[in-house]
C-alpha cells in the first residue's frame, strides 16, 4: 500500500513539474521577471488582506457546518485549522489535501474532549461531513457567481471556448437539483450510510443552508477582489467583470487530482484564460505567481501554528491549564 501510495504521488509530482517545465518553455522566464519586478506592493499587500479576510470568513462557513454536528471548536480555533489545512494544501495532492488535514484536528480535538450528542461521539465520519460541505458549499457559490456573469454579459465570456458557459450552467443546475433532492426524500436518502445520515442534519435545519451560501458568496466575491488587486498590482488592463469567470475556473482548475496542490494547472489555466483575452502570456504567469505568492504566505502562517503547537487553546473546552 506504500508503495502504491508513493507512485502515485510521485506520479502527481511528475505531472505538475512537467507542466511547469511546458509552461516556462513556453513563456520568456525574463519577461515574467520584468513584469514581477514592476509589480506594485501596494496591491499584493490589499490582495493579501482580502486572503486574510477569506480564511477568517471560511472558518465561519466552516462552523455554521460543525456546530449542528455536535461540535463545539469556536471560530478562532477553527482558523487555527484552516491555516493547518492551507499548509498542508502545498504539500498534499491538489488543492483538496488541506480538507484532510482540518478533518484529522477536528476530529482529533473532539475525541480528546469528547462531546456527547444523541449519545454519540464526534469524531472523524462527522468531522469529514462538515468539510465535505463546507467544500461543496463553497463549489456552489463559485458557480452561483460565474453563472450570473455568464447570463448578464455573456459577451464577457466570447474569447473561451463556446463550451465553458453551458458546463458551467449545467453544472449549476445540477447542484440545485441535488441540494434540493433531500428535503423532499430525507427519510430514503438517511438509508445510504452514516455520512448521508449526518449530513441530513443541514437539509432538518435550512437556515444553515442560508447562511452558508451568503458567506460562501462573501468568500468567493474576496477571492476575485484578490485577483482584481493582483491584476491591479500589474496593471492588467481587462474588463473587471472578467476576473468573475477568471476566478472561478481557475480555483476548479486547481482541483485537477492528478497534480500537487493544483501547481502546473493552476497556472496554466491562468496563462490560458489571461491569453484569450489578449494579456501576454507572461503576464498572465505573472499574474498566477501572484497568487502563489499570496497563498504560500497563508500556508506559512499554517506551518508556524503547527510548528509552535498554537492548535492548543487552553481555554476552550473548560481547559484551563
Amino acid at each position: 500500500m506504500k508503495l502504491r501510495k508513493i507512485l502515485s504521488f510521485g506520479f502527481k509530482v511528475a505531472i505538475s513539474a512537467s507542466l511547469l517545465y511546458f509552461l516556462f518553455t513556453k513563456v520568456d522566464i525574463v519577461s515574467v521577471k520584468n513584469v514581477l519586478v514592476q509589480a506594485s506592493f501596494f496591491y499584493l499587500f490589499l490582495g493579501w488582506l482580502s486572503y486574510m479576510a477569506i480564511m477568517a470568513f471560511c472558518s465561519m462557513r466552516w462552523r455554521i457546518f460543525t456546530v449542528p454536528l455536535g461540535f463545539t471548536q469556536g471560530i478562532y480555533k477553527l482558523l487555527l485549522y484552516s491555516f493547518a489545512g492551507a499548509f498542508f494544501n502545498m504539500f498534499l495532492p491538489t488543492s483538496l489535501g488541506g480538507d484532510v488535514g482540518r478533518a484529522y484536528y477536528l476530529s482529533r480535538k473532539a475525541s480528546s474532549k469528547p462531546k456527547k450528542q444523541k449519545g454519540k461521539n464526534r469524531g472523524l465520519s462527522e468531522a469529514i461531513v462538515s468539510v465535505m460541505a463546507d467544500r461543496a458549499m463553497g463549489f456552489f457559490a463559485l458557480l452561483i457567481i460565474a453563472s450570473c456573469v455568464l447570463l448578464i454579459r455573456p459577451d464577457i465570456a466570447s474569447a473561451l471556448p463556446p463550451l465553458i458557459a453551458p458546463i458551467v450552467l449545467w453544472s449549476l443546475a445540477v447542484l440545485i437539483i441535488a441540494m434540493l433532492v433531500p428535503f423532499f426524500f430525507r427519510k430514503y436518502l438517511k438509508r445510504f450510510g452514516k455520512i448521508i445520515r449526518d449530513a441530513m442534519v443541514y437539509w432538518e435545519k435550512p437556515f444553515i443552508l442560508i447562511n452558508a451560501i451568503f458567506i460562501s458568496i462573501v468568500i468567493q466575491l474576496l477571492d476575485v477582489v484578490v485577483n482584481i488587486f493582483i491584476g491591479f498590482s500589474l496593471d492588467l488592463n481587462i474588463p473587471i467583470l472578467y476576473y468573475f469567470i477568471l476566478t472561478p475556473l481557475t480555483i476548479v482548475a486547481s482541483m485537477f487530482p492528478a497534480s500537487v496542490a493544483g501547481l502546473g494547472v493552476r497556472e496554466g489555466s491562468y496563462v490560458y484564460l489571461l491569453s484569450a483575452v489578449g494579456v501576454p502570456e507572461a503576464t498572465g504567469m505573472a499574474v498566477a505567481l501572484g497568487w502563489l505568492f499570496i497563498v504560500i504566505t497563508g500556508s506559512i502562517i499554517g506551518a508556524v501554528i503547527l510548528v509552535t503547537g498554537t492548535l492548543e487553546v487552553p481555554w476552550e473546552h473548560g481547559r484551563t491549564d
